[in-house]
This record gives structure tokens, sequence and C-alpha cells, in this order.
């Protein structure tokens, strides 16, 4: 071989201050022995195929894969195991699909669904999600179930299905998906009802806010009503709402409690007096009920009968998240010829709440006559305690 753009020296071969070969230089197949010594194609293939090879094992593919053993991610002040942290969050149910309909006198039709069943017994220290799919199906009622009238419908990890008599009980909603139930008519012989009532996995923070807005604010504890003296006054105990999210921030601050409001005690509260509907203008606040009075459809109306003619007013607390909580006491809305009789009717008949208290506690009904003047005399008044959940 010949030296390219040779100008001194021996045209076969390589200047070792630089220079360029027109033919190849063969290595020996072999590792290198020092860092800087050069290598052979073969020897840098193979290696390359060594490491690919060990990547395809130790590495996830971006485009997806599936790990043999744990993920944990740890940055920024988050340490997580993915495995613990996800059959935490997740609960056993459908997360989609699972429609439940009649297919003839004796079958349902069960679209197709997907699930999770989550086991967080069976090994604490290694939990399991298991991914349960099903395809379209029809099943056909079996065995007991078409000798009683109700059979519940289960689905177990393995995708089989489990018909029983009694209502799924808290163990078996955690190990099974639970479809729903059907009725059948054990005389004609045909199902006469189906319904699908699954543990709905989706979005189960908007379902406990499905169930909180429902139950609205209820007393954990204290807040008793009660007489501030020989006047139409009312003081109130310590206690405890709770409030979906009120206390979230309490005033300008963050808190880790956000669902209970403290009331501190008060003696001759502050309230507003309200009928059935929102005035043109907010009541001002004062200090004393008005006994003379009550709501006649909506309409401020003045108590008629003899002087023991009674109403029934109700005493609210409006949560706020700076613990200075509204109160508001609403006109009763019927007459009762006796005290006696106004107790009797507290939490029954007709009463239509004003849309303030849609999210206000029910602190008493104050029962009193049209005359009264000293709400701690039994003769003129009697302070009702509702129960954690009311009726109005």
């Amino acid at each position: 071989m010949a030296a390219t753009g040779y100008t001194t020296g021996d045209p076969n071969k390589v200047n070792r201050s630089g220079d360029t070969m027109t033919g190849e230089l063969v290595l020996p197949d072999s590792s290198p022995d020092t860092a800087l010594a050069a290598s052979s194609r073969g020897y840098v293939d193979n290696t390359a195929q060594a490491v690919t090879a060990a990547s395809e094992t130790r590495y996830v593919n971006a485009t997806g894969d599936t790990m043999t053993g744990p993920l944990n991610l740890s940055s920024g002040g988050v340490d997580v195991d993915v495995q613990e942290a996800l059959s935490s969050v997740l609960s056993t149910g459908v997360v989609r699909g699972g429609e439940m309909n009649i297919a003839d006198n004796t079958s349902i039709a069960i679209s197709g669904l997907v699930g999770y069943i989550v086991d967080t017994v069976t090994d604490p220290t290694d939990p399991t999600v298991t991914r349960v799919e099903a395809n379209n199906q029809t099943a056909e009622l079996t065995g007991d179930s078409l000798t009683r009238t109700i059979t519940w419908w289960r689905m177990q990890s393995d995708g089989s299905l489990v018909q029983q008599g009694t209502k799924p009980t808290n163990t078996q909603r955690r190990t099974s998906l639970i479809l729903g139930a059907t009725s059948y008519d054990t005389v004609a012989g045909a199902l006469v009802e189906c319904q699908t009532l699954p543990d709905i996995a989706a979005t189960p923070l908007n379902q406990l806010g499905d169930l909180f807005n429902a139950l609205g604010p209820f007393r954990i504890s204290g807040l008793r009503v009660s007489a501030a003296g020989a006047n139409l006054s009312l003081s109130h105990s310590t206690g405890e709402v709770f409030a979906r999210a009120f206390n979230h921030f309490n005033g300008p601050t963050l808190t880790r409690d956000p669902h209970t409001v403290t009331d501190i005690s008060e003696a001759a509260f502050s309230f507003r007096r309200i009928l059935r509907a929102p005035g043109a203008s907010t009541p001002p606040l004062v200090t004393t009920l008005d006994p003379a009075n009550y709501d006649l459809n909506g309409t401020l109306t003045a108590v008629g009968g003899g002087a023991g003619s009674a109403t029934v007013q109700r005493v609210w607390l409006i949560p706020t998240s700076d613990d200075n909580p509204a109160y508001v006491v609403q006109y009763g809305q019927s007459v009762y010829s006796t005290l006696a009789n106004a107790v009797a009717a507290v939490g029954a008949g007709t009463f239509v709440p004003h849309p303030v208290t849609d999210d206000a506690l029910l602190m008493a009904y104050v029962c009193l006559t049209r005359t009264a003047t000293n709400l701690s005399d039994p003769a003129q008044a009697t302070i009702v305690h509702p129960g954690r959940f009311p009726t109005p």
C-alpha cells in the first residue's frame, strides 16, 4: 500500500504524525489490553450486541413493556413504591361496562367489562391488583336461581360468574366484581327485573363528594342551644360541625382538617330572621326571637288563636372558613293550638327550608307560644335538639 499525499519518507509506511491508509488495518479479534488500545470490529460488534441484549432485560421500553419487579420513584421529596401506592389508591370494582339486561325469560345479557380486584390482605407486603376483562356474554339462570326471586351476580378474577341469593358481603365486594341483581317470577318462570349495581371504581373522590353533599353538614359534638336568660335570646355551647371543604382554608391558611369547623360558645348570639324565600334585602342582625309572627306561604303573618298558640322556629348554623359562622332563625310555617302540640310536631309535617340552609346545620327547634317573653320558662318555650341527620 502507498501513503496518500506522500512527500517525504517511505510511501509504503504510515507516518506517525498522521496519514491515510488505502487498505484495511487488521487487528486481533480479542479484547484490547489497555484503555487506549485499538479494538477490532468483531470485538466492538460482540460487545454492542451483549449490551443490547442486557438492556432488553434490564430496561423498560418507552413504547411499552412489562416489569418483573417493583417500580420505585424517588425524587424531589417523593419516595413511592408504585405497587404499594397503586393498590392503596385503587379499589375493587368495575371501571367500565358490565351493564346487565334481560335477554329472555331465564337469561341476562352482560356487556363487555373491565375491572380490577385489589388484594391488600393476602400478603400485605406484596399487594396485588388483578385486571379483569370480559367480553359481551349471555348468562343463564342456573340451579337455585330458578327457584328464588332475587339473585345477585358477581364476577371472579378469572372472569367466571357467581349467582347467589344473598346480598354480597363486604368481603365479597373486595374479592370479586359485583355486577347487580335480578328478580325472577318463579310462578311465571320469567325474569321480571334486572338492575346493574356495580361498585364503580372510577372517580372515587367524586363519589365521596356525592355522599357528602347528600348528607349535608352535620353536628359532630356540642352546639347545644339554650335560653340566654329570662328573655327571647339564645346561647349555644362550643362544638364541631362536619361540613364538606368548609375548613379547607381557615382564612388564608391551608389546613389538614378540611371538613371540620369548630364553633366557640356564644351567649345571646346574633342571627337573621328569615322566611322560606329570599327577600329583597338581607334581614338585619338581631338577638331576639319574634314569637308573634310566622311564615304563611312566604308572607310574615301574625300568629292567630289564643295566648297559648305556638309555632316551631328553626335555628340554623351556616359554616364559614374564617371561624366566624353565621346564624339564621327561620320562622315556623304552621300554627299549633298548644305548646305541647308544637313540640309533638317537631320533625313532622310539611316545611319549606330557605335556600340559604342548603349548606347549613340545623342546630335546634325552638317551640314557643305567640306571647312568649321568656325562653327559659317551660310554659312558654321548649328547645328540642335534632338528631345527627334531622328532618327540617
